[in-house]
């Protein structure tokens, strides 16, 4: 028999999965199409096409849909820090993730703000990706969102 924080644990992590489950089946078909070359990291599964270029115009190199990151070719840490912020926040907001994103943006937008970066979505995530450009290589640890999906026990901290 596990011990019962063990299993608290295991179902709080099944738990976090199911939450954003809608919008990851959704992905997986997107990330497919996209590439042929998926990866798991932790319990994130990450689609990278096998070069670097723009998902659209506005050079947009990765996105994440549930615990689906698709990438436009392999990603530096600081981006994949960056999109392990989203999946995590799929994970605390579940399919209402993307109505949240949009209605930030629009306050960002209606208090004459930038619509991305004053998201508060984005925020978070733009502020783990500058800690992580900012610390240098060889002392650069796991972010929090990394270590939660690594192990899938964590709490989140940003």
């Amino acid at each position: 028999m596990s011990h019962p924080s063990t299993a608290r644990a295991e179902l709080l992590s099944f738990l976090k999965c199911l939450w954003p489950a809608p919008l990851t089946i959704l992905a997986i078909p997107i990330g497919l199409l996209y590439s042929l070359r998926p990866r798991r990291y932790g319990r994130a599964i990450i689609f990278e096409r096998p070069h670097r270029g723009s998902i659209c115009r506005r050079k947009m190199y990765a996105f994440t849909i549930g615990h689906v990151i698709i990438a436009s070719g392999p990603m530096p840490r600081f981006i994949l820090e960056h999109e392990l912020v989203h999946v995590v926040q799929y994970e605390h907001w579940g399919p209402f993730y993307p109505l949240g994103w949009v209605i930030g943006s629009l306050v960002a937008l209606v208090r004459f703000r930038k619509p991305y970066s004053r998201n508060p979505f984005e925020a978070e995530a733009l502020a783990v990706e500058a800690r992580v450009r900012l610390s240098p290589p060889e002392l650069a640890q796991p972010c929090s969102s990394a270590r939660l999906l690594s192990n899938g026990f964590e709490e989140h901290t940003p």
